[in-house]
């Protein structure tokens, strides 16, 4: 027991001087960091029950070729128009079985941070979303997003009621995307051919829904 304990906190003091070198200030952050440092420590010493840390999904798409280009670029799940998406919503939600067939003792599960990166010059957008034990007595298992390109927040606000309708648990706003973008490329979704000509504004509102723990 003595040795199991030791090689648990040898494990603690590696994870505590990875996380001390710093994650970069996720305002001005590119997504392409060293996966190493996505750690951010939350463990349980107990040797009973093991220990668990938090995890980082990650995802990107292209708008780039797609018609309505901006519209498209905000289509994190999925557009009724034509099914283009980054589908957010099933690689968040698949994510987090996998972290609790892996975590047998976390009962309930956090979506506890996000983050988005948008390219205008590319219409590249990478995210990364933060999943851990959830230890306010409720689990969230269900995410869902809506936002608008140039409709500014009324738009996005007008349609959170159905999408709260549409989805079980008492919701949460998890990030508010709110950038304003040059653009670089036309409707059609090809790109301007000299430099970027005015800017849209691109917002987008992400939910947890959380469900009391049994």
């Amino acid at each position: 027991m003595k040795d199991l304990i030791r090689n648990i906190l040898k494990e603690y003091v590696s994870l505590k001087s990875n996380i001390s070198e710093g994650h970069e200030n996720k305002k001005g952050a590119s997504v392409n960091h060293d996966s190493t440092k996505d750690l951010k420590g939350s463990l349980w010493l107990d040797p009973s029950k093991g220990f668990s840390s938090d995890e980082v999904i990650k995802g990107s798409y292209s708008a780039a070729g797609k018609s309505g280009a901006y519209d498209a670029l905000h289509s994190f799940q999925g557009r009724k128009s034509d099914g283009f998406g980054g589908r957010i919503n099933t690689i968040v939600q698949n994510g987090i079985k996998n972290y609790k067939f892996k975590n047998k003792n976390v009962k309930a599960v956090d979506i506890k941070d996000m983050y988005v990166f948008i390219n205008p010059n590319t219409l590249t957008v990478n995210w990364e979303v933060t999943i851990g034990s959830s230890t306010d007595g409720y689990t969230y298992e269900q995410f869902d997003s809506r936002g608008s390109a140039g409709g500014g927040e009324s738009a996005v606000n007008g349609q959170l009621q159905s999408m709260h309708s549409g989805n079980s648990g008492e919701p949460k706003l998890v990030y508010y995307f709110n950038k304003t973008i040059p653009k670089c490329f036309n409707s059609n979704g090809t790109k301007m051919t000299g430099p970027c000509k005015g800017t849209i504004n691109i917002q987008q509102k992400f939910y947890k829904y959380g469900k009391p723990v049994k």
